[in-house]
């Protein structure tokens, strides 16, 4: 047997160390969709976990940015996915991280300490980012918002990134969050209908995006860094 080096012995030790991590991470119960963890907070969802998401999830990407796109996290997604678990997706991602990171080892664009490093919170980050409200949701609306609050769609999203929620931003403005829930509803309803008149959606896929709007609407108009359903 060809003796260990002390970079192929590190990479074994957190390799071990992330299964051990995963193993206790995700056996614990899920927490509550929105956040109690206090790293899930508005923000990206990594472009590079689109794929191992969509695959948990047997959805293509397409779908699953245009879910992202509504606002909807990960996990609130997942629970819409017959026999798929926000646990699974957890471990999916976590995973998914894991070995992104020992190929960029083996690749040597990493050091094995930072590697390490990295491997010791996949399960922390996959959990966050399951229950993170996504930006790009949050930035598809602002220009519906800006209009209702006049405010400048630039000025909201540097809002939004700070993790105000824009209930919260209405507030400051001295709007109310059912005004703005309302101005976002008039907005998407009247995007769903132009797609459908110009023959982007057929009747079906229009009625589906329809379906829970108002719903879909008021959760994203409540959520932020400062909001725990």
């Amino acid at each position: 047997m060809t003796p260990a080096t002390p970079r192929t012995a590190l990479i074994s030790v957190a390799v071990c160390a992330t299964a051990a991590g995963l193993a206790l991470g995700l056996s614990s119960p899920a927490r509550r969709l929105g956040g109690e963890d206090p790293s899930a907070r508005v923000g990206a969802v990594s472009p590079a976990d689109y794929g191992p998401a969509a695959a948990y999830l047997r959805i293509g990407v397409p779908a699953l940015r245009a879910d992202l796109e509504r606002g909807e996290t990960l996990g609130e997604i997942t629970t819409t996915v017959p026999g798929r678990t926000v646990a699974g997706l957890t471990q999916a991602l976590a995973r998914a991280k894991a070995a992104r990171l020992r190929a960029a080892v083996a690749a040597g664009r990493l050091s094995p300490s930072a590697a390490s490093a990295g491997l010791a919170t996949v399960v922390a980050r996959a959990r966050a980012e399951v229950a993170r409200v996504p930006i790009v949701g949050v930035a598809a609306a602002l220009a519906a918002a800006g209009r209702y609050l006049h405010a400048g769609r630039s000025t909201l999203l540097a809002e939004a990134r700070a993790g105000r929620s824009l209930a919260e931003m209405a507030d400051r403005r001295g709007a109310t969050a059912s005004g703005l829930v309302a101005a976002l509803l008039r907005d998407r309803r009247a995007h769903i209908a132009r797609r459908l008149a110009a023959g982007e959606l057929t009747g079906y896929e229009a009625a589906v995006m329809q379906r829970g709007l108002p719903a879909r609407m008021t959760a994203l108009v409540h959520r932020g860094a400062a909001h725990t359903p």
